[in-house]
Formats: C-alpha cells, structure tokens, sequence
C-alpha cells in the first residue's frame, strides 16, 4: 500500500527538480454533491443518496507552461468527503423484521495530482480554460456511521467502525477530475481564479459482499502567484515596476532605415511591403487571438529561411507608457521564440510616435513586423 504513494510523491518530487516552475497557486473551495456508488449482495436493495453537506478541499502546487495555450500543475492536495447509504436487508428471521439501515461515511484523503490546462479564451485580463487531472489519493481518516431503523441497535454488535482498521475498505483511490475555471489578472505578480471540477473514482472496490466507487464535485478559489524571473536576456528589456531605462533603442519615427546596433554588425535595410501588424486588447500584453494564425505563418517563413531577418517594433505615446509597449513586445518575441525561430534572426526595439491625438486606439496599441533583408 505504502509503495505506490512513495514511487508517485517521489516522481512529483523528480518533476519539480527538472523543471521551472513558473508559478505556485493556492486554493480553497468545497466538496459537495457527492454520491458513493455502493452495492451490497447481502441487501435486498440498496440506495446510493447524493450528499449536499458541502466538505473542506484544499490544494497547494506549481504550474508550468508548455505554451502560451497549455500549462502543466503538480500539487498536493487535502480533500474531506460525506457518503450517505441505505440498505434493506430484508426480514430477519430471529427478529421476525424487516431491517433497514442508514450508513454516513465520513472520509479524509491526502492526494497528488497531475494536471494539465487547456487555454480557451483569454480577453484583457481575463482567462476561461478547460482543466483536466490525475490524483493518487491515501485515506487518513475514515469512519462509518450505522443507524438501524425499527430494530433495536444492541442486536448488532459491529456499528459504526472505524474504517483505518478495515481491511476490506480500499485505502488507496485513484481519480479522474474534469471541469473549467475562470481566472482574473489582478497585475502581473498575482491572479485570482475560480474553477469547478467533476471528481470521479478510477478505482473501485468489488468484493464478494459489496462493490463501491464514488465521486463528487469540487468548487474551488484560488491564488496564483508570478514566480518566475524575467528572461531580461531574450528580451533585451527589464519589466520590474520602477523601470529603469531599457537597452533598447529608441528610434525616432521619421526614421526610413530602422538600423540598430544590437547583435548585428553589418548594416541592413528593410523592406516595408512586408510589415505585419499584430494588435492587442486594452490593457493587456496578450494579443488578440486572431492575431494567433499571423505570428504561425511568420514563425513557419522564419525556420524554412534561416538568413531571413525580422524587427520587432512597440509602439508608445503619451498615453501608452513604455512598460506596455516592452510587455506587448515581449509577447510578440515569446511567441515567436517558442516556435523554434532563433534569436539572431530577431531585432526589437520601440519607438516614441506622440502625435497630436493622444488617445489609445487599437492602432497604436500594435506591434509591428518587419522584414529586414530579402528572402534569400
């Protein structure tokens, strides 16, 4: 029994030392609805009730990125369930009685989960997502709680055990959870979520007597907490919040030749027909998610012609301050990044557009692509 819960924590334990957490989240919530699929052959009939008493979860992990759409969660979790059942055992020959019984099963789990999350729309700030996730659970505590109806209780000696010394009660579960969440970006260091997950059992329990499984369903809130440090050396710029000034160059906008001395040493010219603009929601460094299909094309002509080159350029103004623009930048050159294109195939840089009309527009909350040498 021991075994597979240590080989499992120690697989978690490995995971989180081979890779880098991006965050760490937090959260609280309840389990409710919950129903024990119970059958008995020494009863006539037996019912399975659904139990509303709401029962304490909690859930503390790290979550990793594999893309900007799917993130990866390890955690550890503490869950409390209520089961409720009534059998009919029949008549009872030496009480001449039909014998019905309620039974309350009241169970604690310990568990480990993996987990993986499925971005589904993301607007501004705010983010719907599909979750989907893998636990081992141990029982920590457990206890049953037998009421006979109509027949005295002192005619049974075996009530309400206590279910850590039941050999036939399975100790160990394994579950499949399913559901969506809605989070919010309260600013760059911290989010807020809410989520609801169907909990169902993958494993059951089937003896000669009886055979159970359960499940239950989970609605939760929760912290989710920035970790990461900033990849100042892909990005050329810093995002910490007193902004010192940035490594980038700031070109002015009447400028036709867009030459920076960044990493290349030999002078190139652009090539205007071949701009790409991608544009960003208000207050937000997420791009629109038709914007997606753009950056995909762009990434495919990049690693098909090694020796082609890009600019990358942000925009700001007097209403749009320069953190915005590096942040939108950085989306723009992440994305780009993880699709496989090297670094030296890329320039960023931002330029100061203040012009007579001050308000944001979608216009000048974009990012801007251009080629900087012939396809060769």
């Amino acid at each position: 029994m021991r075994k597979p819960i240590r080989i499992f924590i120690l697989s978690i334990l490995c995971s989180l030392t081979t890779i880098n957490a991006q965050s760490f989240y937090t959260e609280f919530g309840i389990n409710t609805l919950t129903k024990m699929d119970y059958e008995s052959s020494e009863a006539i009939t037996h019912d399975s009730e659904q139990t509303f008493s709401p029962q304490k979860h909690f859930e503390l992990g790290f979550k990793y990125p594999l893309s900007k759409r799917v993130n990866i969660t390890l955690g550890f979790s503490n869950n409390a369930y209520h089961f409720s059942n009534r059998l009919n055992f029949g008549k009872n020959k030496t009480l001449d009685t039909e014998i019905f019984t309620n039974s309350l099963f009241e169970l604690n789990y310990l568990g480990s989960n993996l987990g993986i999350e499925l971005n589904l729309s993301q607007m501004t700030d705010w983010r719907l997502y599909g979750s989907g996730k893998m636990s081992v659970n141990q029982l920590i505590r457990g206890t049953r709680t037998d009421q006979v109806i109509n027949v005295s209780e002192t005619s049974f000696p075996n009530l309400n055990p206590n279910l850590m010394q039941e050999d036939h009660f399975q100790k160990l579960w394994c579950n499949l959870q399913l559901g969506f969440g809605l989070s919010y970006r309260v600013n760059t260091f911290m989010d807020i979520y809410t989520q609801y997950n169907f909990n169902q059992t993958l494993t059951s329990v089937e003896t000669e007597k009886v055979n159970y499984g359960f499940s239950a369903h989970d609605l939760s809130v929760g912290l989710l907490f920035n970790i990461s440090k900033q990849e100042q050396s892909r990005v050329d710029v810093h995002l910490n919040s007193d902004f010192p000034d940035p490594t980038l160059p700031i070109l002015n906008a009447d400028r036709n030749d867009f030459v920076v001395d960044l990493s290349f040493t030999e002078q190139i010219n652009t090539i205007d027909s071949t701009r790409l603009k991608i544009f960003f929601p208000p207050s937000s460094s997420a791009y629109y998610e038709n914007q997606t299909e753009t950056l995909e094309e762009l990434t495919s002509l990049l690693l098909q012609t090694p020796s082609l080159r890009y600019y990358i350029l942000g925009y700001f103004t007097t209403s749009i301050h320069k953190n915005s623009c590096i942040a939108r930048l950085k989306s723009v050159l992440d994305s780009l990044l993880e699709g496989g294109v090297k670094r030296s195939q890329l320039e960023v840089a931002y330029i100061n557009e203040d012009t007579d009309n001050q308000n944001e527009t979608v216009y000048n909350r974009r990012i801007e692509l251009i080629q900087m040498n012939t396809n060769e």
